[in-house]
């Protein structure tokens, strides 16, 4: 058995399902929030940092799960 290529593997899987929750996150606050956000003069720029900080912040809550897990510890 090598665990070093399944290691890189779930690496893999883990790295493609997060690329596709920040796409569908992106797409779908961009669809509720956007027009809202630029009717009330604010930037695009803004509205990137915004939606970035959104992101981030999920993905600490999600390490801090993982840390906090039975699983592991």
């Amino acid at each position: 058995m090598n665990i070093d290529k399944e290691i890189n593997d779930l690496v893999e899987i883990l790295d493609d399902a997060l690329n596709n929750a920040s796409e569908e996150f992106s797409m779908n606050f961009t669809e509720r929030q956007y027009n809202d956000w630029m009717s009330d003069g604010r930037t695009l720029e803004d509205f990137d940092i915004v939606e970035n900080d959104i992101i981030n912040e999920a993905l600490r809550r999600i390490v801090d799960r993982i840390l906090n897990s039975k699983i592991y510890k």
